[in-house]
């Protein structure tokens, strides 16, 4: 369901119950989803690209209940310019 521009809103039944919104906007994107059936973590993630040739993104996940508090993240980032990658 498209909510505002670039702004996409799901939910996903399949073994649980997912909520989910993701976001694009030129050459930025963003994602984020939530465990509605088991109320139990939230989980994101944005990645960008630049003009110069780096891209860089990342996600991260944050768990909820009597263990709260950030459970997974992770950066990277590549540069690339002709025949150059790194």
């Amino acid at each position: 369901m498209m909510v505002a521009p670039g702004v996409k809103l799901s939910f996903k039944a399949n073994k649980g119950a997912d909520l989910g919104i993701d976001y694009k906007s030129g050459n930025f994107c963003a994602t984020g989803k939530f465990d509605a059936a088991n109320m139990s973590k939230l989980s994101s993630s944005a990645c960008i690209a630049l003009p110069s040739g780096v891209i860089a993104g990342g996600d991260a996940t944050y768990s909820l209940g009597e263990k709260a508090g950030l459970s997974g993240l992770n950066l990277g980032a590549s540069y690339s310019h002709g025949q150059l990658s790194a």
